[in-house]
């Protein structure tokens, strides 16, 4: 499993505290997401969907290798800030 830390950062590379944002998330190669979370203790929302607003910033996809051992990348998208990705190698 991998737990993948998104955060939303202003142009000095700090955490934008207030900051709640919506974040899709997407994974090619032999993985799934798993859940998604946030810390919000208020937020109800079901952690099974690819989706997450950040709360205090930040948001976390959960990543579960599935099948052979290779390279998965996952990406987040949001409508109002540029997309990022991270290549995770399993084993």
């Amino acid at each position: 499993m991998s737990f993948v830390t998104v955060e939303i950062l202003d142009d000095a590379d700090r955490v934008i505290p207030d900051a709640i944002i919506p974040i899709r998330f997407s994974i090619t190669g032999n993985a799934q997401i798993e859940a998604t979370g946030n810390a919000n203790p208020a937020d109800m929302a079901s952690f099974k969907p690819p989706q997450r607003n950040t709360f205090r910033g930040r948001c976390l996809p959960i990543v579960r290798p599935i099948g052979k051992a290779g390279f998965v990348i996952l990406k987040a998208e949001s409508d109002s800030l540029n997309s990022g990705q991270i290549t995770i190698i399993t084993k």
